[in-house]
């Protein structure tokens, strides 16, 4: 798969943003996120966050795909934990994601990298 976010933080640390992923023609989450920036030290980055929006689904009978001709629309729930180490405006990442919903629910790790602005 390969996805996007942008996002922006505000004080005292509340992340808000959003986010899209798309996973080889079989599915597609578009939504938005809310999360909690720590920084445990000047240039790591933990953020829990929740993702929260419409799923777009394709191939099968049930879990992540559905029917190949029309996709099923139904509501994502992705609780997650990112660690990002910072050089500068730039940086990598790594996540966990739970995807509680929708059925069958899965658990992705996921690695980044991005700029701040």
């Amino acid at each position: 798969g390969v996805g996007g976010r942008i996002g922006a933080t505000f004080h005292p640390g509340v992340y808000l943003g959003g986010a899209f992923t798309y996973y080889s023609g079989n599915a597609a989450f578009v939504g938005g996120e809310l999360g909690y920036k720590f920084w445990p030290g000047n240039s790591w980055e933990l953020r829990p966050y929740a993702f929260l929006g419409p799923a777009f689904l394709r191939v099968g009978d049930n879990g992540f795909g559905r029917r190949a001709d029309q996709p099923d629309i139904v509501l994502a729930f992705q609780p997650g934990f990112l660690a990002a180490y910072h050089f500068g405006a730039a940086y990598i990442s790594a996540e966990g994601r739970a995807y509680v919903t929708p059925n069958p629910g899965a658990l992705a790790l996921l690695g980044g990298v991005g700029v701040n602005l």
